[in-house]
């Protein structure tokens, strides 16, 4: 079968093509405007479409003239499922996911055991992938998100769930309807694993990763009966952090995918435990927002969340499926909302990335929190 991805490398598509590819299927696609594969849309068997291709697009309307078999990524999922004989092995929640279906696909790695996953990020340990097929395996371990409510698609064997905290007003529009999905997502699913104690025996740095290295645990002490808690602890706290997630990128300067007010919170206890135990001066917070439709919703959400940084500087908001005409907030209302830690706006340029090696110099952690372009401009300043 041919398969098609309008959207190849995104966070949600680029896995399930690598996946495809390793269960023999034949692989194409295109990401703005850039070709991937032997083969145009035009012969395609199936052409499957990310959530942020407009509907306008050239390939998208080509395909819909053509008659071929379109849908978005869980069709795709799930018939692959069935096909393979796989279950599903899901982690949902509004922060963590990415984080928790890493340690899951690390911990079977290390642990020996046949695993297929689909992860919302590269894994280092596997050459920068972000899906796999493994023959044999039982399981596919899936990050469930619940942007376009695609989580709802699913009916896991397993289901863990990190946090539900109000996230995607532009997909939500009340609290109350995103909580809601969040109920249907556990009803539907087999099992349900949440609110966890953390494991006395995990000394991964950071109160948050050791939580969600529980749930994890506890998740595939459900999916592999066989194994011992120990060995899973064992794997566990030597799991490497996936990319934008605490990850290190050279000697104390740290991105993180971060940008949720909660999410922020979390990271900054993270890295001052860190600082902490490095013997460090304290954190220095470089925070890039994300989407200002979400910022609109959560403005005062961030007064603490900073709490015990050195220094917060505040990058103007990336801009992605925004509501038009919405006044877009500047930089400068957020950081006078900021209480207990100096905090200021600045802009991504030359004479920041100057201040931030100076910053490190003089013996700080150096921390970027952002869901967008920020991280490019941050690895080229640290020539990474």
């Amino acid at each position: 079968m041919k398969i098609y991805f309008i959207g190849i490398k995104g966070t949600g598509l680029k896995p399930l093509a690598e996946f495809a590819r390793e269960a023999g299927m034949e692989v194409a696609g295109s990401d703005r405007e850039e070709r991937v594969g032997d083969f145009a849309v035009a012969e395609a068997d199936w052409v499957v479409y990310s959530s942020a291709i407009p509907a306008t697009d050239i390939e998208l309307m080509k395909a819909k003239a053509a008659g071929k078999r379109m849908s978005k990524r869980h069709e795709l999922i799930n018939e692959l499922m069935e096909k393979l004989g796989l279950k599903m092995l899901a982690v949902a929640g509004s922060h963590g996911k990415t984080t928790t279906v890493s340690m899951l696909a690390w911990a079977c790695h290390k642990t020996g055991q046949k695993v297929s996953y689909l992860v919302g990020s590269d894994l280092p340990w596997e050459e920068g992938k972000s899906g796999h097929y493994e023959a044999g395996s039982e399981w596919l371990i899936y990050e469930a998100d619940e942007y376009d409510r695609n989580f709802l698609n699913f009916r896991p064997a397993v289901a863990g769930i990190t946090t539900v905290s109000y996230d995607h007003p532009d997909i939500y529009e009340t609290e109350a309807d995103y909580v809601e999905a969040f109920r249907q997502f556990r009803e539907q699913s087999e099992v349900v694993v949440e609110n966890v104690p953390v494991d006395e025996g995990l000394t991964l740095a950071g109160e948050l990763r050791r939580y969600d290295a529980s749930l994890a645990m506890a998740m595939l002490r459900l999916a592999y009966p066989e194994v011992t808690r120990d060995a899973w602890v064992a794997a566990l706290n030597s799991f490497p952090s996936p990319a934008r997630r605490f990850e290190e990128i050279a000697s104390c300067v740290v991105t993180d995918y971060a940008h949720h007010p909660e999410e922020v919170a979390a990271t900054m206890k993270m890295a001052k435990e860190v600082a902490a135990v490095r013997g460090l001066q304290g954190v220095v917070a470089l925070y890039e927002p994300h989407q200002n439709a979400r910022q609109v919703q959560m403005i005062d959400d961030y007064a603490e969340a900073f709490s015990g940084a050195a220094q917060v500087l505040w990058l103007p908001t990336y801009l992605t499926r925004e509501k038009a005409g919405q006044r877009v907030i500047p930089a400068e209302e957020f950081v006078e909302r900021i209480k207990g830690v100096p905090a200021e706006a600045v802009e991504m340029d030359d004479k920041l990335a100057r201040r931030l090696w100076k910053m490190r110099q003089d013996g700080y952690l150096i921390l970027l929190m952002s869901a967008g372009p920020a991280d490019g401009w941050y690895r080229k300043a640290w020539r990474v």
